[in-house]
């Protein structure tokens, strides 16, 4: 009798035992199911709060606060959380450029960007999504360590290491006055670059065609225009521009490294040329109501080949810096110079400026526009997606062989 009670005893407890495990395994799962609904609440807040919906666009959603994933929209915890494991997973981060918090964390770079790569070959993923993480996966995979330009015939100018007054007194968003040390000589190149110059790299498979030229067409793209090869190239966006640098082994210019060479390295210039009044001698742009570079198929204007007013050139040499295109630089656009840096940094709130779907700097006036934008303080913006024909860019990269 006692051996059966003794037997019921043991039995009762292995019942219990395998009950409460159970039941532990139960309450995982419902834990588990509960957090996934509690990720799944916190992504259509977050979509919401975007004014998103599940058919959004891949590029709909860069913002500081929210990325698209797939049917999903990151927050920065998850982003941080990604980007520690060090793991690639569709289903969590699946954005072309994934931004995090204040720590700058990423949850891509070029080999996730591979492997997402090598995922669509087999039949995952969508071609707006293929063609965002294409460009991507080029710009991560710093392209300017393995310079790949043949035959850009880039003409560099060097500007020495200086010290110089960044700002005026003329507009608000110029303000305040601030010393800023040039601490690193660099090279710049001569003019814009020009169609002939991009095309190369869009030869090479790097760069994408910007906006092309159309007949009779109020927009003045010169892309595929006839004897376009010394034109500065137009209608392109801010990271089509930098991609461009990158490949020549540099980057788009910071605004201070601008001013201070179209200041001639920091002279007490008003504009590139010296303190002289604009003329079209001098720089194309919009002149008393009427434009420098008229034509009969651009009556209203438009940008002429580069270096063509050589007399408004800076001391070092370098052409256009007032007037034909406005440039874009590296900066994101702030509205004054409170807290801007004192050196040649770019002020940017992500490292590296990889940012996107902001305000970008540009600099010196274009064909397009008046007098009062041709100062080497004068500073506008526009969304870094955004072209048009009076935009184009110049290039930077280290000079190491001066100090």
């Amino acid at each position: 009798m006692k051996n059966l009670l003794h037997f019921l005893m043991i039995y009762m407890l292995v019942i219990l035992s395998f009950a409460c495990i159970e039941e532990q395994e139960n309450a995982i799962k419902d834990a588990e199911i509960t957090k996934d609904a509690e990720i799944t609440k916190d992504a259509e807040v977050l979509m919401s709060k975007c004014d998103l919906d599940f058919t959004v666009n891949t590029e709909s959603c860069q913002s500081k606060e929210c990325n698209y994933g797939e049917n999903k929209c990151l927050n920065a915890m998850q982003l941080q959380t990604c980007n520690q494991q060090g793991k690639w997973e569709i289903s969590d981060c699946y954005t072309a450029c994934a931004y995090s918090d204040q720590n700058y964390a990423y949850c891509i770079d070029s080999r996730d960007a591979q492997v997402f790569l090598d995922m669509f070959e087999n039949d995952q993923g969508t071609q707006s999504d293929l063609s965002m993480m294409n460009d991507w996966a080029l710009d991560m995979s710093e392209i300017d360590a393995e310079v790949t330009c043949v035959n850009c015939d880039i003409e560099w100018v060097n500007i020495n290491a200086g010290r110089f007054t960044m700002g005026s007194n003329r507009e608000v968003g110029e303000q305040p006055m601030h010393e800023v040390m040039i601490a690193h000589a660099f090279m710049m190149s001569k003019s814009e670059v020009t169609v002939a110059q991009y095309r190369t790299c869009v030869n090479a498979g790097i760069c994408t065609a910007p906006g092309p030229y159309v007949v009779d067409q109020n927009l003045k793209c010169v892309w595929g225009m006839p004897n376009d090869d010394l034109y500065p190239v137009n209608c392109l966006t801010w990271q089509q521009a930098r991609t461009f640098a990158k490949w020549v082994g540099g980057d788009l210019p910071s605004e201070s490294q601008w001013e201070y060479a179209a200041t001639s390295q920091g002279l007490n210039h008003i504009y590139p040329w010296g303190n002289a009044d604009p003329s079209c001698m001098l720089a194309n742009y919009w002149s008393e109501n009427a434009p420098c570079n008229p034509s009969e198929l651009a009556p209203v204007g438009q940008s002429m080949p580069v270096c063509s007013l050589n007399a408004g050139n800076t001391v070092q040499g370098l052409c256009d810096m007032a007037g034909n295109l406005i440039e874009w630089t590296l900066d994101q656009y702030h509205p004054f110079y409170q807290d801007a840096p004192n050196n040649e940094s770019p002020w940017c709130d992500f490292a590296d400026c990889r940012n996107m779907n902001v305000e970008r700097v540009v600099r010196g006036g274009s064909w397009l526009t008046g007098i009062n934008n041709l100062t080497n303080t004068y500073r506008y913006s526009y969304n870094d997606s955004f072209s048009y024909d009076n935009i184009g860019f110049r290039v930077v990269k280290a000079n190491t062989q001066t100090p």
